[in-house]
């Protein structure tokens, strides 16, 4: 396998996509807009953003947490902690020198419960069967893998 396409496979990976994209939204939460655009979006667009930036970050929480979380509290874990994320990137963006907003907060929720349902609808018709059931067709029995 070459060097770039095990670079890609990994991130494509549960644990590391979730990563990436988290640090994604940190930069994009931390770097002003218009210092590297040159332009302020206006107050629409802008709550877009935030709720698909989170609507990814919550279907890719639910995604790792599908498998490690106990049974149900994939979707609520997962919605619990980027909404935290985004609790905390406002007020990170407040020690930056950034506004605070507290719609971009109900925004980034939105979107963390949008993508957090579209996860669930997508695994759970991925696989059918209870969750134990696909643990144990994913690993062959029916622990964990390490492997996420």
């Amino acid at each position: 396998m070459s060097a770039v396409r095990h670079i890609v496979v990994t991130l494509l990976r549960p644990v590391p996509s979730l990563v990436v994209w988290a640090l994604i939204v940190f930069v994009a939460s931390t770097v002003p807009v218009s210092g590297v655009l040159g332009v302020d979006l206006p107050t629409g667009p802008d709550k877009i953003l935030h709720g698909v930036a989170y609507a990814v970050l919550g279907l890719l929480a639910v995604r790792v947490l599908w498998r490690l979380a106990p049974p149900g509290m994939g979707l609520g874990g997962a919605l619990a902690g980027a909404v935290g994320y985004g609790l905390l990137l406002e007020g990170w963006q407040k020690v930056v020198g950034r506004t605070a907003d507290p719609y971009d907060v109900i925004a980034n929720a939105i979107g963390a419960g949008v993508g957090g349902l579209v996860a669930v609808v997508v695994l759970l018709r991925a696989r059918p069967g209870t969750r134990s059931e696909r643990e144990r067709s994913d690993y062959g029995h029916g622990g964990r893998s390490g492997a996420d």
